[in-house]
């Protein structure tokens, strides 16, 4: 199988405090994601069905990572996994992003298909940006995080962890900036951030959660084992306590670890 993508890839780089850029056609949703830590360029496609109604094809995503070449971009598909379908690393597919500078805010893509795909799903056809502002750009962007964090949840559970937070980096560095707020991705990303040895990216999430969802009392303590961990012990041991009183008041004292008890004295 062969694709062959024209797109200009301007305003990825362009976007100072951005991560992802979205793209739409008819039929599909495209994330061009960027990671400033790993400069990692990838690409989520969410979409191809043809037509509209129960019995059109079911939505296929899939994932590309991308490296530069002369030409542009070449992309193989990375792992990936949805709520409704998934592949492994086993899967062969390759893509061409070629660089077009006559159109700054379109994509034309051409392909004949992925196997990983149900018959009748078709990516092809003309994208156009969707910029911040627009209409329903909260929407598309909650559709793409929300593929990517089922995604990271299963790379997590196999023990995956690094690849967990690969999975979202990009869309929760974007998160921050334009003030989206999913409790669960927050949470759980920053416990990902945690068990990945990256405490100080931890602590930024997780105060994201504790102020927004206050009751959110599992939160306390990931954020006290973030600071812990991330050498701010002072920090950690206020958290510590509020953990522990929250819990007491639940009546959940059991239930509290031990080094949440030590860590406080």
């Amino acid at each position: 199988m062969k694709w062959v993508i024209s797109v200009f890839l301007f305003l990825i780089f362009s976007y100072a405090n951005s991560s992802v850029v979205i793209y739409k056609s008819t039929t599909t949703l495209l994330g061009l994601e960027k990671s400033g830590q790993r400069d990692l360029i990838s690409s989520t496609l969410l979409g191809g069905s043809i037509e509209s109604g129960s019995s059109s094809p079911a939505d296929c995503v899939v994932k590309f990572k991308l490296k530069k070449i002369p030409e542009g971009f070449s992309a193989s598909l990375l792992p990936f996994y949805s709520d409704t379908m998934g592949y492994s690393e086993k899967e062969q597919g390759s893509a061409l992003f070629e660089i077009n500078r006559s159109d700054r805010s379109h994509i034309m893509l051409i392909s004949d298909g992925l196997d990983v795909c149900p018959i009748g799903s078709n990516f092809s056809g003309d994208y156009e940006v969707i910029y911040k502002n627009v209409f329903g750009y909260n929407d598309y962007f909650d559709e793409l995080i929300k593929v990517n964090y089922f995604n990271a949840l299963r790379f997590f559970k196999v023990h995956n962890v690094s690849s967990a937070v690969n999975s979202l980096e990009p869309y929760m560095v974007e998160s921050l900036v334009n003030n989206y707020y999913n409790v669960d991705i927050y949470n759980d990303y920053g416990f990902f951030l945690q068990q990945n040895n990256m405490p100080g990216e931890a602590v930024k999430y997780l105060t994201v959660v504790i102020n927004r969802s206050p009751g959110r009392i599992p939160a306390y303590l990931n954020l006290a084992d973030s600071y812990w961990d991330a050498g701010n012990r002072a920090e950690a041991k206020v958290k510590y306590k509020k953990y522990v009183e929250l819990m007491q008041g639940l009546g959940q004292s059991k239930k509290i670890p031990q080094r949440a008890i030590d860590r406080t004295l």
